[in-house]
């Protein structure tokens, strides 16, 4: 599957598992009247494959040889994204 492609299929399980609509108190105390919730795509199946994915893409273009990011949030998606590499031939 190509970047775009990803990119696409993302984008539109992200519209349809993340973007709350309805006013709604976020941690800074300010109102908004939508919020994206993007753990409900990171811990979905396909949304994780996507995920994966579009990063591996991304990191391999970049040369990169490791990813990672908070705990918790990050760790589903790094190890998505460290399982698909060492399927790829190139962990």
């Amino acid at each position: 599957m190509d970047e775009q492609k990803l990119k696409e299929d993302l984008l539109k399980l992200i519209q349809e598992k993340a973007v709350i609509r309805g006013e709604r108190k976020l941690a800074s105390g300010k109102i908004s009247n939508y919020y994206i919730d993007g753990k409900q795509v990171t811990l979905d199946p396909q949304g994780l494959l996507l995920t994966a994915k579009l990063i591996l893409h991304m990191a391999q273009a970049a040369g990169a040889d490791a990813v990672g990011g908070p705990t918790l949030g990050a760790d589903p998606i790094a190890a998505a994204v460290s399982l698909l590499s060492s399927q790829s031939g190139h962990p």
